[in-house]
């Protein structure tokens, strides 16, 4: 119930949002500016949801902006050296997985603090992309793989469709699998989860490996709509994406959270940062809000985490 009534709570939020900007911007409400917004979000919301997953299991992951850079930086490499585009995904994406399994590796059986371990990658992976390519981008791919990235169908980019596809089988998995309820288990009590047979280290490691993949996944899509695979790539990412996934109702604490609700965050928060700029707001300024957002995600959590230990006692 309170998953409920936090996404129509920032369902009602958003919709009051996109009034009040409308009024003030006619631009905001274009066919034009709604289907960039879309192209935008697409990138933050597929490494969304593997953070959902991470934190519905009470984890952590910090190196998400980076790991997206390392499997744009990895495909890149690859494609411009001739591998066909498949491989080269392929291969990108095995990138971030492996860079996520040093992550659950640590976290779930080295037992290191989900919060260190992923800040340390976060270096780690950015130092990499840096030392391996001196700080110089990469550009220049095939029209197949642009394709993903810039292309449409019939009006619809397809980088949208591919985000959608995401979180369809995100939210499938999520609620129809027993891998969905070990995640919840496990955020409830892993104590508990194990008792009841679940294999919880091995389940950690794959929701870091997934969320490396997930990550890795979106960087190639970055580069494919950029046709460029840019050292500082994902830079901050990190941030917005917990914001997004805590304030569409995924708790911190572990448990509770949803892949629609995860989906109408970073919708929010994309329709935050595009509004701000349609009003020609600092981007030092949007970085403000995006930290107060961030905080009061955080505040609310705590709110309603505190309100549901109430009503259960």
């Amino acid at each position: 119930m309170l998953r409920l009534t936090r996404f129509k709570a920032l369902l009602v939020a958003t919709l009051i949002l996109v009034a009040v900007v409308s009024m003030i911007s006619p631009v905001f409400l274009t066919t034009r500016n709604f289907l960039n917004i879309l192209e935008q979000l697409s990138i933050n919301a597929i490494v969304a949801a593997g953070m959902t997953f991470v934190i519905i299991a009470a984890g952590i992951d910090l190196s998400v902006g980076s790991i997206l850079a390392l499997g744009s930086m990895g495909t890149a490499g690859l494609l411009v050296s001739g591998i066909p585009v498949p491989a080269a995904m392929v291969g990108g994406v095995l990138v971030g997985v492996a860079a996520g399994a040093v992550n659950g590796v640590a976290v779930a059986y080295g037992r290191i603090p989900a919060f260190i371990m992923t800040l340390g990658m976060l270096n780690v992976a950015r130092g990499t992309v840096m030392f391996l390519t001196s700080g110089n981008s990469i550009v220049g791919f095939p029209e197949t793989f642009l394709f993903l990235g810039k292309g449409r169908i019939g009006p619809i980019p397809v980088l949208v469709l591919i985000t959608a596809a995401v979180y369809l089988v995100g939210h499938l998995v999520l609620v129809k699998t027993r891998f969905g309820r070990y995640t919840f288990a496990i955020g409830n009590d892993p104590e508990t989860a194990r008792r009841l047979g679940v294999r919880v280290k091995r389940h950690q490691f794959l929701l870091y490996a997934l969320s490396g993949g997930l990550a890795s996944f979106a960087g190639i899509l970055l580069a494919a709509r950029l046709n460029s695979a840019l050292t500082l790539a994902g830079t901050g990412a990190e941030l917005d994406v917990i914001a997004a996934v805590v304030i569409g109702g995924t708790s911190l604490y572990g448990g509770r959270g949803s892949m629609p609700g995860t989906l109408l965050g970073v919708i929010f928060f994309q329709i935050v940062r595009n509004a701000l700029n349609i009003l020609g707001i600092s981007v030092f300024v949007q970085q403000v809000a995006v930290g107060a957002l961030l905080i009061f995600s955080a505040l609310a959590d705590f709110l309603y985490d505190r309100w549901g230990r109430q009503e259960g006692s």
